[in-house]
Order: structure tokens, then C-alpha cells, then sequence
């Protein structure tokens, strides 16, 4: 029982970890504009800030605006 505890709680661990990681901000982050077109998808926005050097991963980025439903994805500056 105690094995498992400890698997369990070492994984738990490793998965924290690796969402910290994914949604830290990128090293050097600078700051400025972004523009999102009305009607541009996730994808789409997320391949643009993936290379404007905003965000990490892009596929993360994707996951977790539609985990939350894109409620903080606007169109604008």
C-alpha cells in the first residue's frame, strides 16, 4: 500500500512540475503588442504567439484555452 502512496504521489508530483513548466512564462519574455484578428481561431493564435516567442508550447496554449473555453481570448490589441 505504501508502494502505491508513494507512485502516486511521485507521479502527482512529476505532473505538477511539467504543467509549472509549460505554463511559465518563456525566458527573455519581453514585453509589447499582440494582435488578435476577430475570428481567428485558437490554433491559429496560438501558432502566432508560439512564434513571437509569447508562449512555449502551442499545443499547451490550445489545450488550456479550451479547457477553459477561451474566456480570455479576445479579439483586440
Amino acid at each position: 500500500m505504501k508502494k502505491i502512496l508513494l507512485t502516486a504521489a511521485l507521479a502527482a508530483l512529476a505532473l505538477l512540475s511539467v504543467i509549472a513548466y509549460l505554463n511559465a512564462p518563456p525566458a527573455g519574455m519581453r514585453d509589447g503588442d499582440f494582435n488578435v484578428a476577430r475570428g481567428e481561431s485558437i490554433r491559429v493564435i496560438a501558432r502566432n504567439l508560439e512564434k513571437s516567442g509569447l508562449v512555449k508550447n502551442r499545443r499547451f496554449f490550445t489545450l488550456s484555452s479550451r479547457m477553459l473555453r477561451g474566456r480570455y481570448v479576445r479579439a483586440g490589441k
